[in-house]
């Protein structure tokens, strides 16, 4: 699955985190250090193998483990209507 983060959204630093707004619908959204991270890797498609590729390299994690949180948290994203899933 191939990932974008929607355009038009206005974000915020919050010292390592970041908070995502949706003026549209009048909704927000913070991230974590590791959800920005992510956040900022999917300014352009990436894959979701990518993104794992890429934090297996910052973090101690177990490969199964970080694939699963990193799915579970970009469909969550996608759900929210602050990402969505685009052809390579």
């Amino acid at each position: 699955m191939n990932v974008v983060r929607v355009a038009g959204l206005q974000t915020a630093p919050v010292q390592d985190d970041l908070v995502i707004l949706d003026l549209e619908r009048d909704e927000y959204v913070a991230l974590d250090a590791v959800g920005r991270n992510i956040w900022e890797m999917i300014e352009t498609p990436r894959s979701l193998e990518d993104i794992c590729r890429q934090l297996s390299k910052e973090f101690d994690a177990e490969p199964e483990e970080l694939a699963a949180d990193v799915r579970a948290f970009v469909e969550e994203l996608v759900g929210s209507g602050l990402v969505r899933v685009v052809d390579r």
